[in-house]
């Protein structure tokens, strides 16, 4: 039976793949920047090579691709990125709000009178149910 669980478990290789693939096309990362965030990450963790993952070296791997796309656009200062770096923003606004415990409708709400203006109300939604469906999966 464990043998079945651990070859049903993605791979370093795989899991990164589908992790640089969710970034380009749900969070419209460039191609450029998550295939470097997936060199980085790759890098690393060298050491899970072709072995499956855990649940938790998974979660480990993904959280790392993304710190290394937030720094990236954090400390890019060219318009090239610039709207990459306000959806991070959004996205960050929106997780410590959830972690807070607030209520979706007031989510959108807050985060639109933090930005003053710079968010539509439809953008926030449309990122709050990408995120949703994010944490579902």
């Amino acid at each position: 039976m464990q043998m079945v669980l651990s070859a049903l478990r993605p791979t370093l290789r795989e899991h990164l793949e589908s992790v640089r693939r969710e970034a380009v096309e749900s969070r419209r990362i460039p191609e450029e920047l998550a295939s470097d965030a997936a060199r980085c990450s790759a890098h690393r963790f060298s050491s899970w090579n072709s072995r499956p993952l855990s649940p938790h070296q998974a979660a480990q791997l993904k959280a790392y691709f993304n710190a290394v796309i937030r720094g990236k656009v954090m400390r890019s200062r060219g318009d090239g990125l610039a709207e990459v770096r306000r959806g991070l923003v959004i996205r960050s606004l929106i997780e410590d709000l959830l972690s807070a415990g607030l209520e979706e409708q007031r989510i959108i709400g807050e985060v639109a009178e933090s930005l003053k203006g710079l968010a539509a109300r439809h953008e926030i939604e449309g990122i709050l149910v990408d995120m949703s469906l994010e944490r579902a999966s």
